[in-house]
This record gives C-alpha cells, sequence and structure tokens, in this order.
C-alpha cells in the first residue's frame, strides 16, 4: 500500500479571541503566485503555520491581538503582521453580501 493516510493530532489550543477558536480561515502564501487553503479551528491554523513557517514562537506571535485588524465589532478578521510571507483571514460565516 504505497498510499497511507497520515492522521495529525494536536492538543487543542486556546485562541486569543472567542472569534478566532473554531473559526474558517483563509490561509494563503505568496511564494509563486497565491496559494490559498481554508483551515477550521485555532489550533488546526497554528499547526499549518508551524509547519510551513517554522518557529516555537508561532503562537505566540499570532496570539497578539495588536497585530489582528478587527471589524467594527471588535472581532479579529485580519492577521497583519507578516503579510509579506502569508496573510490569514477569518470567514464570517453566515454573513451575506448585498
Amino acid at each position: 500500500m504505497a498510499d497511507k493516510l497520515k492522521l495529525v493530532v494536536s492538543e487543542k489550543r486556546t485562541a486569543p479571541h472567542p472569534a478566532l477558536q473554531d473559526a474558517l480561515f483563509m490561509y494563503a502564501t505568496f511564494s509563486d503566485g497565491v496559494d490559498a487553503i481554508q483551515i477550521r479551528g485555532w489550533s488546526a491554523l497554528l499547526s499549518r503555520i508551524e509547519d510551513e513557517v517554522g518557529g516555537d514562537d508561532c503562537e505566540e506571535w499570532l496570539s497578539d491581538m495588536d497585530d489582528w485588524q478587527c471589524d467594527a465589532s471588535g472581532d479579529p478578521t485580519l492577521y497583519e503582521r507578516r503579510l509579506d510571507e502569508f496573510c490569514v483571514y477569518r470567514v464570517r460565516e453566515g454573513a451575506t453580501h448585498g
């Protein structure tokens, strides 16, 4: 069996803001163009960024609420600190446009 399913189990980590804990995120990187994926939950987001960007302090700088742009209600929507490397946007589920 050449193809195997890799199961990654990580501990659930607490987000710095309740709106981020179980949120749906768009995570984009900018190497050759733009690659974007959807990620569900704070723990999964941290794991992905730790794998790709590296560094044991990833959770520390992602948890700095001064680096998040917030909407009118104070909920974080866009992580701004490292926009030259990647972008994290919290998708507002159920929001309608028009």
